[in-house]
């Protein structure tokens, strides 16, 4: 299980978003974000950069790479969009879901399945949020404890 990510920051603009996941690539990190519904607040959305098993784990990485500005994030909630054993099916599912407007990531297994997830969220209701929002565009998901 990885309960841990870098949190990077929240943007409220689509032209923000597009920047910030320029501007993190541009600086070698391999970005992934969440859309997050706060009501009154408005959509946001929230980059994260990796998955760790140990708050350790995630504290090593931001100072080997000297990652400023970024903070832990406890984000155990994930959509799990399916598990693939080849690059090109785990491929086009992913491009289905950019096409759909989401930003999936994958977790390489023990023995080189890839997970194919969508959000990384600090509570199950964001996720399973965006799971219903998911189903709507007709993408099936299973809310789970990343």
């Amino acid at each position: 299980q990885y309960p841990y990510s870098v949190y990077l920051g929240s943007f409220k603009s689509t032209k923000a978003v597009n920047k910030a996941l320029t501007d993190y690539q541009e600086k070698g990190l391999s970005v992934y974000w969440t859309r997050v519904d706060l009501g009154d607040k408005g959509v946001w959305y929230r980059f994260f950069t990796g998955y760790f098993r140990t708050k350790e784990e995630a504290e090593k990485f931001v100072k080997d790479r000297n990652v400023q500005g970024a903070s832990l994030g406890i984000t155990r909630y994930a959509n799990l969009i399916g598990i693939y054993v080849t690059d090109q099916d785990v491929d086009d599912q992913r491009n289905a879901l950019l096409s759909a407007g989401f930003y999936p990531y994958v977790i390489k297994g023990l023995v080189g399945e890839s997970y194919l997830y969508s959000g990384a969220f600090d509570r199950k209701e964001y996720a399973e949020k965006e799971r219903t929002l998911l189903a709507s565009k007709g993408i099936k998901t299973k809310t789970i404890e990343r």
